[in-house]
C-alpha cells in the first residue's frame, strides 16, 4: 500500500534520523507518496541549499492530488474556538 509521508518525517529523515525503519523499507519498495502541500514544505528549503539532486528525487516520487476545503477548515474551527476545544487559530 502506498503511504502518504508527512514532511516533517521527510525532514527527520534528511537530518540523518535513521530510526525509521518503516520508512527506508517504503522507500526499497517505492512505496512512498508525496502531494503539493508537502513538496511545498520540502522545495524551497533543499533548493535553498543546493540540494538540487535530492529535490529531483523527491519531485520524481508519486503526488496525490490535493483538495482543500479551505471554507470547512474556516468553520470547524470557529466551532472548536467557540467550544474552547483548541487555541489553533489567530485570536484578535
Amino acid at each position: 500500500m502506498k503511504t502518504l509521508v508527512d514532511s516533517s518525517v521527510c525532514v527527520a529523515y534528511f537530518r540523518g534520523e535513521r530510526d525509521l525503519p518503516d520508512l527506508d523499507w517504503l522507500l526499497e519498495e517505492s512505496l512512498v507518496v508525496t502531494n503539493e502541500l508537502v513538496l511545498a514544505e520540502l522545495l524551497p528549503a533543499l533548493l535553498a541549499r543546493g540540494e538540487k539532486r535530492l529535490a529531483g528525487l523527491l519531485r520524481e516520487v508519486d503526488c496525490l492530488p490535493l483538495s482543500i476545503g479551505w471554507d470547512r477548515i474556516v468553520e470547524m474551527q470557529l466551532i472548536c474556538l467557540r467550544n474552547g476545544v483548541n487555541k489553533v487559530a489567530f485570536q484578535t
